[in-house]
């Protein structure tokens, strides 16, 4: 594995078992159905094993902005963030990154331009604290491009893969109504 939490928190044991992404540390195999099949995750490519390559997250995040810019002018503008507020009101900080519902989206593939749930996930949590909003103009144009939020259809496979239960389609919903908003007020002036 890339990373050996054993608890469920890191998101890097992610693979298909039957079929399904889990992570394999908590699986139970107890009452599958057997033989129980475990396979890498399909919409990777396979570094080895049961390891995959998910350098696609990582440019769908670059292309996004989906991470926190801090340098001085930031420092010195921004509220800090306080980590017992962040979950409630940014549910992105409780992804694991495992990849359950990029597998799950009938949308993402490697080669395909959308970003995937994940990314989407994130993005919506950087709109939400104060140092993310720096670079919100920056992530617009993406974001409202078939590579982001117009890519999901909104099957909902993410939300029922997610381990953590993370409302991911609801977050791409309110990206997409406060897209249309932006849109609207450009629009009348």
């Amino acid at each position: 594995w890339d990373e050996y939490c054993t608890q469920g928190v890191c998101g890097s044991c992610t693979v298909l078992v039957n079929g399904v992404a889990k992570q394999s540390c908590l699986a139970k195999v107890e009452g599958l159905k057997t033989p129980v099949v475990i396979e890498p995750l399909s919409k990777f490519p396979v570094k080895r094993d049961l390891c995959v390559d998910r350098s696609s997250q990582q440019k769908g995040m670059k292309k996004t902005l989906t991470w926190n810019h801090v340098d001085s002018f930031t420092l010195t503008k921004n509220p800090p963030v306080f980590r017992q507020n962040t979950n409630v009101s940014n549910p992105s900080n409780a992804c694991l990154h495992c990849s359950a519902c990029m597998e799950a989206c009938p949308e993402y593939h490697v080669d395909s331009a959308y970003v995937g749930p994940m990314v989407l996930l994130q993005a919506f949590g950087r709109s939400k604290d104060s140092h993310g909003k720096l670079l919100a103009h920056k992530r617009k144009n993406v974001l409202q491009s078939k590579q982001g939020m117009s890519g999901c259809d909104h099957v909902q496979n993410c939300v029922k893969a997610c381990p953590v239960e993370l409302p991911i389609s609801e977050s791409i919903a309110k990206m997409k109504r406060q897209g249309m908003q932006n849109l609207l007020k450009q629009f009348l002036g």
